[in-house]
Order: C-alpha cells, then sequence, then structure tokens
C-alpha cells in the first residue's frame, strides 16, 4: 500500500487544528520597556516622543494630557502615544500610578494600533478582562532578572494585550450591530402590525430569541421611547390618515387596531387636543369647497 500525505488546506480546520497563514507578517520590533511606579520616581513635563509607545497602567490612576485634552486613567487602561504629539503623564498625588511602558517600531506599531482600533482622537482603551491582563505583567514583573529571555515575554505580554484588546473591541461592535438590528426588527414589526387587535410584542422577542427586558431596555436607549408608546403614536399617525381620507371614526379606531371606541378616542384627544370626530370635521371643512350660491333667476318680461 502506498503512503499518501495529505496537506491540509490553509485557513480549514481539520482534526480539531486550524492551520493557518497570512502574507502579511507582523513586523513587531520594542526598543525601551519595563515597569515605571510613580511612588518612587518624579514625572517628566509635557514632551513628546519620535515613535509610538504604549503604557498600560498596572494600578493607581492619574491624568494622561496629549494635544491640550485631559483624561483621567486608571488602572486597567490603555494608552497610546503618537509621533510628534505633545504628552504629559500626570500621577494622582494620593494613588499614584503605576504602568508598564514599551516603545514600538513604527511599521509594528501601525499595524496593531490599526487593529486595535486606536487613533490620535481616542488614543486610551479600557480592557475589560483587567484579571487576565494584570496576570500577564505581574508574571513579567515577577521574573526581576534580566534573562536572556526577558525581551521575549516582554514582546509576548504586548501581543497578548493587543490580542485582549483587538478581540474586546470586535465584540463590542458585533454586540452595537446585533442591538441596531434587533431594534430595527422591533420598528418593523410594529409598523407591519399596528392593526392587529392581538398585536404581542412578545412574539417577536420569541421569534428573536432574546427576552422583552433586554428588547425594550435597546429600544428605549435607541430610539428614546418605549416600545407601547412608538406603536400608539404610530397608530393615531395612521389614524390621522385615515380620517383625512374620510373614514368615520369607528372604522379608523378599528383599522388602527383598537376594540374600545372610548380607548381610541381618549388616546386621540390626549395626543392632538381633540377628539377624532372634532378632528374629521375641521378636515372636512378645510378640504371641502365652498357651495356655490344659486342665481336668482331673471325675470321675463
Amino acid at each position: 500500500m502506498t503512503n499518501t500525505t495529505i496537506f491540509p488546506t490553509p485557513g480549514i480546520r481539520q482534526h480539531d487544528r486550524l492551520h493557518f497563514f497570512s502574507k502579511t507578517p507582523l513586523n513587531l520590533a520594542v526598543s525601551e520597556f519595563g515597569v515605571q511606579d510613580f511612588k518612587y520616581i518624579v514625572a517628566h513635563g509635557k514632551h513628546s516622543v519620535e515613535g509610538y509607545s504604549l503604557h498600560y497602567i498596572m494600578r493607581g490612576k492619574g491624568v494622561f494630557v496629549h494635544n491640550n485634552k485631559s483624561v483621567n486613567c486608571q488602572a486597567g487602561d490603555v494608552i497610546i502615544t503618537f509621533p510628534g504629539v505633545i504628552v504629559q503623564f500626570i500621577p494622582d498625588k494620593d494613588e499614584p500610578w503605576e504602568y508598564f511602558f514599551t516603545m514600538i517600531n513604527e511599521q509594528g506599531a501601525r499595524d496593531l494600533i490599526f487593529e486595535a482600533q486606536f487613533s490620535m482622537d481616542y488614543p486610551i482603551y479600557s480592557v475589560q478582562h483587567r484579571d487576565e491582563v494584570d496576570n500577564i505583567f505581574d508574571r513579567l514583573c515577577a521574573q526581576k532578572a534580566l534573562t536572556a529571555n526577558y525581551r521575549l515575554r516582554a514582546m509576548s505580554a504586548i501581543l497578548e494585550l493587543f490580542a485582549y484588546v483587538t478581540e474586546e473591541r470586535a465584540a463590542q461592535k458585533k454586540k452595537r450591530v446585533d442591538s441596531d438590528f434587533y431594534v430595527q426588527s422591533a420598528i418593523a414589526y410594529l409598523e407591519s402590525n399596528y392593526s392587529r387587535t392581538d398585536l404581542r410584542i412578545e412574539e417577536l422577542c420569541e421569534t428573536l430569541a432574546i427576552s422583552y427586558p433586554y428588547l425594550s431596555k435597546l429600544f428605549n436607549k435607541k430610539v428614546g421611547i418605549s416600545m407601547s408608546n412608538y406603536l400608539k403614536m404610530f397608530r393615531m399617525r395612521e389614524a390621522r390618515v385615515l380620517l383625512d381620507e374620510g373614514e368615520r371614526v369607528g372604522a379608523a379606531a378599528e383599522k388602527c387596531g383598537y376594540t374600545d371606541l372610548s380607548y381610541f378616542i381618549r388616546t386621540f384627544k390626549s395626543m392632538y387636543e381633540m377628539t377624532p370626530a372634532q378632528y374629521r370635521k375641521i378636515q372636512y371643512k378645510s378640504t371641502t369647497p365652498p357651495r356655490k350660491k344659486n342665481k336668482t333667476k331673471q325675470k321675463i318680461e
């Protein structure tokens, strides 16, 4: 029997192993790196650096100044500085920060910073998996002796930090996309089914596989009003259209999903400060041309 070697397709999972290659290599190099504890050192004044730098606040807090903008930062925050930008790191007097810092080569920094969605306008990010990231740098600091592999461990810590930030940013973006989809689905459902007397928003929640309180919270945050108020406003708007077209009040109420005529009238009046009948009468007068007066017949002599 001839032995045949099967080469896995790049990017395809086979036998629980992911084989992947990229034509764009990550060109990362670090020059200066370490930990600064401002309980024991004095902070620099305003300054700029030639390349990119990364700071991860491990403990304490302070103020980061860049482009004359001051931002309060605390443990768990990542700060990126950009070439030529005037910056200042001001540690808090009572809880001065301790941070890991590193200088990154320009090309490698651009790739990592782009993937992690940092920019000159938004150079700060608060990591969500703070315990995991803290452990990375605590392990690095525990290696007190500057052994030959210390630089490799530092580079590994930097890459892990960027990996966490990139993953968290991607998850946040997906969450925003999901929330927009849910809200748009709710709006479409309400506007398509407003005439139903048996309309139940829970029916939509079952279709989307989310809870009513969660959808309600998303809707309120995005639209500014509750789903029930949105439905009421849409029904009243459609009722006005029907009344404008000459529809009788009872028929307009029924076509807008109301089985209780008195409740429909109260709702309409609370929104437009007149009853549907009064509104219909006003619209009828404004759209109906006045009757022509009959000319008096001239007497024939």
